[in-house]
């Protein structure tokens, strides 16, 4: 495939054929830096306001990430208030997986410069790449003035199953418009249930359920929302 035009390459990553869409991305990564032009856009294009892989080709950022050091730094330089795809470049960047962007992403995190969607795709991609530095980071936008941006730190801070920031992120979320947040993973309930499973990976449920039981004679409501959304009696 190698004599197809990077259009028709690109145009092959949505094909129903697995054999298809692997010989475009080895077609791909062979044209290297060349292709990254054409894969941006079809990137901005593609992006969706969700994780959903139904709504997002996998495929297409798939190829994007065997073009190597050359894509990853174009990523990062597209996480800038200039930038009209920060959230595409996040979430490739979270599937990518290379730690090498934490850095990257936190001080992106921090420009109250970036739109506040942005941002919050970048926090969700320090979630899941639960590193150490990102985690001060996270707990102080723990208290930032936008419930949103509380609301996705808090979601990304559960990932690191550290049941101590468990109070600052009821404190952060108390306020919160909880109609809105209700079966989202910004929920109190998800939240919750992150945060639970990740303690118990780390042998620390039985501190979660201690420190949970202290939020209960705190915030009530919400922890009957958690209990709720997640069956507990």
């Amino acid at each position: 495939m190698t004599h197809i035009s990077i259009d028709e390459l690109i145009k092959a990553l949505w094909s129903t054929d697995s054999r298809v869409c692997e010989d475009a991305i080895a077609s791909i990564k062979a044209m290297g830096e060349a292709a990254l032009p054409a894969l941006m856009i079809a990137l901005k294009k593609d992006d969706r306001n969700s994780e959903f892989a139904a709504f997002e080709n996998e495929k297409l950022r798939e190829a994007i990430i065997e073009i190597g050091d050359p894509a990853f730094r174009q990523l990062l330089e597209l996480l800038t208030p200039d930038s009209d795809m920060v959230r595409a470049a996040a979430k490739t960047l979270k599937r990518w997986g290379d730690n090498r962007a934490v850095d990257h992403l936190i001080v992106s995190m921090l420009n109250d410069d970036i739109g506040l969607n942005g941002r919050c795709y970048i926090i969700q991609a320090l979630g899941d790449f639960r590193d150490p530095k990102a985690f001060e980071p996270l707990r102080t936008a723990l208290g930032h003035e936008n419930e949103s941006i509380r609301s996705f730190a808090a979601r990304a801070l559960a990932e690191y199953g550290d049941v101590d920031v468990m109070p600052s992120i009821f404190d952060a979320l108390e306020h919160r418009n909880h109609k809105w947040w209700y079966g989202t993973t910004e929920g109190i309930g998800e939240i919750g249930r992150s945060l639970r499973k990740s303690a118990a990976e780390k042998g620390a449920e039985a501190d979660f359920v201690r420190c949970l039981a202290e939020m209960e004679s705190r915030y009530p409501e919400m922890v009957a929302e958690y209990k709720s959304w997640n069956r507990i009696s």
